[in-house]
């Protein structure tokens, strides 16, 4: 199994051949080892993720982005690890979320998203996943939604007893 950043590469110098549109593409990966809680992780030119350490904030991870998927051919994402602890969590969201405007042409933006995920503590990832886009459709509200808004979140479970459930 490759790694993050191999992957990204692979992903890239495919992307790149024939590209004459010149598109791009944002991606943030992460691979966790579920006995550990070792997350391997690489991000081209994505949203910073957002971590929960259990009995805590939420708040933005600021990694280190690496250049956009077919933007430039070998171009290489830096790695890094994140280590999970149960009940930390990760939500990991597309541009569109905070770049959602309201009427008055205000963005969403990252600090209401992680203000929002924050009175999410002891929410379960669907219910914290309804309830985020439910709070951005309330604040885009009679707006056109120009950008796509997916929202992914993950709670890191070790396993109990010989069963993983992350």
């Amino acid at each position: 199994r490759l790694p993050p950043s191999e992957v990204l590469y692979e992903v890239n110098n495919i992307l790149c051949e024939g590209n004459s549109a010149e598109m791009f593409v944002t991606v943030w990966i992460g691979m966790i080892d579920l006995e550990t809680g070792i997350m391997k992780c690489a991000n081209a030119g994505h949203e910073y993720p957002v971590i929960y350490r259990a009995g805590r904030d939420y708040s933005l991870y600021k990694d280190r982005h690496g250049l956009v998927l077919a933007a430039m051919e070998n171009s290489r994402a830096k790695e890094y690890t994140i280590q999970f602890y149960p009940g930390d969590r990760l939500f990991v969201y597309t541009d569109g979320a905070p770049e959602a405007i309201n009427t008055a042409f205000e963005q969403y933006g990252t600090g209401r998203l992680v203000d929002k995920l924050n009175t999410l503590r002891d929410a379960s990832e669907e219910e914290t996943l309804n309830e985020v886009r439910r709070d951005i459709s309330v604040f885009s509200k009679d707006t056109e939604q120009f950008d796509d808004i997916t929202l992914m979140g993950f709670k890191y479970q070790p396993h109990i007893g010989g069963s993983t459930d992350a």
